[in-house]
């Protein structure tokens, strides 16, 4: 593959490049001004004192059109791995960026924030471990995405300095199959004011495992439906906040195990970091998350007034308020009926059968997941 000393480019129109390498550069590995299409691919940015990939429309209002990533990697730089900005469409697949200092990937969309034209992310296939450096200097995210639309698979983003995922002020959110791990601060941080929908996600060992709220005083947690997700080994598995009677708040049939103070709590004044003592938009007292089906840690199910005998993690509505000093106060109401007694994740090892033991097999895990999956 050729070695790219560096690469920039101050151009409209449609720019293409494939198998290409910018390494150890004083300033920006690839860097990109005003392109209207632009196609990277098989292409590689490293340890470079600026952003490995430098991608941005400066026009006002931004006219870029599409950005496909494909196969790209952005490791230890000293800023972010990539820096993008202002596409209508933004597509990556196929990536990582790990080690830099401040995020992983940092995708911003001025035409989000000015209303000029709808925006859309998807990105795919990517790992964004690592990044952000020891002084807190900056954002320090594995994902940070400013968009109207943002779709995200098969992702992994685990042991950044801030949030794994950080959305704000998206309007529709789709996030399946992530992991979110040992972060500093949020496993994901979603800014929801339509819908969020996920499954297939994992969040262990951060300070917050979910954080679902609106970005802006004066708006509303919109709703959000995840189920098959794996909340565990957080300080707070699920942080609900904004929250209204409006909302439709649905978190089922998932594992929420082994969180520190709450495995699901509403804060009603937003008293947990980053939107310490904003009491702008509280959430309602009458807001009501369903929150049913779920497996707690225990098959007494989770630690509640109105679940005597529970032991499984705790629940924090306006029935069991932890108080400002455990994160609250907490408010509304949190449905946990029909608890699961064992975890989603329990599953038959498989021997090495063939043929008709393969069959038995099947039909015996079938029968065992049936009974297993019944509720309390």
């Amino acid at each position: 593959a050729p070695h790219v000393a560096e690469v920039a480019a101050s151009v409209a129109g449609r720019i293409t490049v494939d198998n290409s390498e910018a390494n150890g550069n004083d300033d920006d590995g690839f860097d990109f001004d005003d392109p209207t299409y632009i196609e990277i691919a098989n292409s590689k940015a490293k340890e470079n004192l600026g952003d490995g990939f430098e991608i941005d429309d400066t026009r006002n209002p931004p006219q870029a059109q599409n950005l496909l990533l494909s196969n790209v990697v952005a490791n230890a730089n000293i800023n972010d791995g990539f820096d993008v900005g202002n596409f209508k469409v933004t597509s990556i697949r196929n990536g990582e960026a790990i080690g830099n200092g401040d995020d992983g990937l940092d995708i911003k969309n001025d035409r989000l924030l000015d209303n000029s034209a709808s925006n859309e992310v998807v990105v795919s296939a990517f790992t964004a471990d690592n990044n952000g450096d020891e002084s807190g200097a900056f954002a320090n995210d594995g994902i940070e995405i400013w968009a109207e639309t943002v779709t995200l698979s098969g992702v992994a983003t685990n042991n950044n300095r801030q949030d794994g995922i950080d959305i704000e002020d998206a309007d529709r959110v789709d996030i399946q199959n992530a992991t979110a791990r040992n972060n500093d601060e949020d496993g994901l941080e979603i800014d929801v004011l339509s819908n969020f929908q996920g499954s297939g996600i994992t969040t262990t060992g951060n300070e917050v495992g979910f954080r679902l709220e609106a970005e802006s005083d004066d708006e509303d947690l919109g709703n959000v439906s995840l189920r098959n997700v794996i909340v565990s080994a957080n300080d707070y598995g699920v942080v609900i906040q904004e929250a209204q009677t409006s909302s439709i708040i649905a978190i089922t049939d998932s594992d929420i195990t082994g969180n520190g103070i709450w495995g699901i709590g509403i804060d009603e004044n937003s008293s947990l970091e980053p939107d310490a003592d904003d009491s702008d938009n509280p959430s309602s007292p009458d807001a009501v998350v369903d929150a049913r089906r779920n497996y707690w840690g225990a098959a007494s199910g989770p630690t509640h007034p109105t679940n005597p005998s529970g032991s499984g993690d705790v629940v924090a509505d306006s029935e069991n308020d932890l108080g400002a000093e455990a994160g609250g106060p907490n408010t509304g109401t949190i449905n946990f009926d029909d608890f699961r007694r064992e975890s989603i994740t329990t599953a038959l090892p498989v021997p090495a059968l063939g043929g008709l033991g393969l069959l038995l097999l099947s039909i015996l895990a079938a029968a065992l997941a049936l009974s297993r999956n019944r509720v309390a």
